[in-house]
């Protein structure tokens, strides 16, 4: 061996490192081995492709893949087969992995669609079973009411519409969820049918009775009873001979009283056992008589009169029947006077017309107060009393001293008044 520092001797003789005691291995005693070749892949590209497939195969057994995911598997080691082996297999390991996140996937969707079914059948059957609360139906009854009672309302068999389209335009909260879905308003306007159909068909009763019984009421009563039964609680009104709602009475008991077979005529029972028609109770005559909200109407009241009185006055033929013909009624009088404006000379010439026949030919009306005062003659006493002391006079100047002589009468007390 050279000198030390002759230079790096494994550099110059790289064998010489095997020479080095402790770097020969035991079973080769003193002779040196060479390091092991590396591996350059199988001796043919065709074996080297097989063992790939084999390996991929392996891989998918493991990754527990599908069926449709292995072949895909194949089919990608197919698309490489001009690839080193080396390449195609890391390629091969990366779209298997790939192939089992679109697996879950999968398996996660297939979970979804039929989660999203399941809720789309419960939800269909919630709409399906899905009734207008009682407080929705409470509501629809007192709109109805409210409606059908305005002053200007010349469309009676659209009151079940109108009453919709209010709570619609609206945006109640209470009425959420019944707008919610086609097929709740479906339910929401199938519950307001009847129960507009039955406030229609109170309101004929009530004009039929006022007219028709041995006793008959005036039209300045019957439109304070009729306010009170049909407008909410709190809502006053003026009721005199000029008033809207007076002058709407009289319009409707105009036609009632010139077309008696209309209001008086009678249905037949829908049912030939005698059962009540089913809905026509919803608002049936004396079934609500509460003013506002201040109470819930019983379905299951039954009031004075037969339970074929009932049928009779409930049933939606009869309804029907009358009031498309006072709206045809309606529309004849606003074309005849030029319109639905009742400030017009034509209509206020009409409708004094009409009052001046209600009092001949159903009853007087009731004298106000203002009319008994006025009708007095001579109401002031032609002496009048001299006031005492401390009372105030009927003098201008009576207003003006109201103070004065409050305290006055109070000094007069006070002495009379034993200490």
């Amino acid at each position: 061996m050279g000198a030390v520092g002759g230079g790096n001797m494994f550099v110059e003789n790289p064998g010489g490192l095997s020479e080095v005691p402790g770097n020969t291995p035991s079973h080769s005693g003193t002779r040196p081995t060479a390091a092991p070749p590396r591996w350059q892949g199988p001796p043919s590209s065709a074996e080297g492709y097989m063992l790939v497939v084999s390996m991929a195969d392996s891989l998918a057994v493991e990754l527990e893949l599908s069926e449709d995911y292995s072949e895909e598997l194949q089919t990608f080691i197919k698309m490489g087969k001009h690839l080193t082996p080396e390449d195609l297999l890391l390629r091969a390991y990366t779209q298997a992995t790939m192939f089992k996140a679109l697996q879950k996937m999968d398996a996660i969707d297939d979970k979804l669609e039929k989660t999203e079914r399941v809720v789309k059948k419960l939800d269909s059957e919630r709409v399906r079973e899905w009734r207008p609360s009682a407080e929705q139906t409470k509501d629809l009854r007192f709109e109805a009411k409210e409606l059908i009672l305005q002053t200007r309302r010349k469309n009676f068999c659209e009151l079940g519409k109108d009453v919709i389209d209010h709570f619609r335009s609206k945006k109640d909260p209470v009425f959420s969820d019944a707008f919610s879905s086609p097929a709740r308003e479906a339910q929401l306007v199938s519950a307001a049918g009847p129960i507009c159909s039955g406030v229609r068909n109170n309101l004929r009763t009530a004009i039929r009775d006022s007219l028709y019984k041995k006793k008959k009421t005036d039209l300045i009563t019957f439109t304070k009873k009729l306010t009170e039964k049909y407008l909410r609680a709190g809502t006053t009104t003026l009721i005199t001979e000029s008033s809207p709602y007076v002058l709407k009475s009289a319009l409707l008991r105009r036609f009632a009283l010139d077309f008696p077979d209309k209001i008086k005529e009678k249905a037949v029972a829908d049912d030939s056992n005698g059962k009540r028609p089913r809905g026509d109770h919803s608002d049936s005559p004396g079934a609500d008589n509460s003013r506002g909200n201040s109470a819930v109407p019983s379905e299951n009241t039954v009031t004075a009169g037969s339970r074929k009185r009932q049928l009779e006055e409930t049933s939606t033929e009869t309804d029907d029947h009358f009031w498309l013909a006072v709206d045809k009624w309606l529309d004849g009088l606003s074309d005849k006077h030029g319109g639905w404006d009742w400030n017009t000379p034509r209509w206020r010439s009409y409708f004094q017309e009409i009052i001046t026949k209600e009092r001949e030919e159903v009853a007087a009306f009731p004298i106000s107060t203002a009319q008994k005062n006025s009708a007095v003659p001579n109401a002031t006493p032609a002496n009048p009393l001299t006031p005492t002391a401390g009372a105030s006079t009927s003098s201008s100047c009576g207003g003006r001293k109201a103070l004065t002589n409050l305290w006055a009468a109070m000094e007069t007390g006070f002495s009379s008044s034993p200490m």
